[in-house]
């Protein structure tokens, strides 16, 4: 059953449970934790975020792999979505969808592998070239078997598509949050869904919204190269 607290009594239990104490119900900013239930006792404000995750739940309900020290937003190892850094204009005009995967800020678009050799003889583009460009640029494939998100620490998922359409090819990474981000050329960062302001889950899916219709595959990069 879930129970909220009205938010008229949340100064007086916080107030409360600060002089006196409340057993089995540590404090959090602004939330209550039930250690017996491992449930929150009100909703996280950022509810419509969580995926389909219930309100209630501690990191998503997976604590191996997600934090949330202040109970509002679960988070994992990785990079984070700083729209403000990307989407300025000292830095959006002068960086791809690979400059933004790699977490990696130039001064010019970067193709994988640095070579321009990303083709194939009919002119679309290659997953073998691609991926192949990749690891040369110093990112590994992921080791499910090792961890759990695929990537260890310092180190975040990311996933490329190609597109014989049009024809092109796009990177999306994961970010800290677990949802997924993406910056098509030169045009701002985002992490929502194409058209929409939900969140990316699937890669995949809103790739192939973009008309990003054959996965390659995905890699780990690393947070930082510097």
């Amino acid at each position: 059953m879930r129970i909220e607290v009205p938010r008229q009594n949340r100064k007086r239990l916080l107030k409360h449970q600060t002089i006196n104490g409340m057993p089995n119900i540590p404090g959090q900013p602004r939330r209550f934790y039930m250690t017996g239930m491992a449930r929150f006792l009100t909703r996280v404000r950022e509810a419509e975020w969580l995926g389909g995750e219930h309100p209630y739940a501690y990191a998503m309900n997976n604590p191996v792999t997600y934090t949330d020290p202040g109970g509002n937003q679960p988070k994992r190892e990785g990079v984070a979505f700083a729209p403000g850094y990307w989407n300025s204009p000292s830095v959006q005009p002068y960086n791809n969808c690979t400059n933004y995967a790699y977490n990696r800020p130039c001064t010019r678009f970067y193709d994988p592998g640095n070579t321009g050799d990303i083709l194939n003889p009919d002119g679309t583009f290659s997953c073998h070239k691609i991926i192949s460009g990749a690891l040369r640029d110093g990112l590994k494939w992921p080791n499910p078997r090792k961890y759990k998100s695929g990537c260890g620490k310092g180190w975040h998922k990311v996933c490329v598509y190609v597109s014989n359409s049009i024809p092109d090819y796009h990177w999306y990474r994961q970010d800290e949050t677990g949802y997924w981000s993406n910056k098509p050329g030169q045009t701002p960062a985002v992490n929502c869904q194409f058209g929409t302001n939900i969140p990316i889950t699937n890669p995949e899916k809103d790739a192939d919204q973009r008309s990003y219709t054959k996965k390659c595959g995905c890699l780990c990069a690393p947070n930082k190269w510097w």
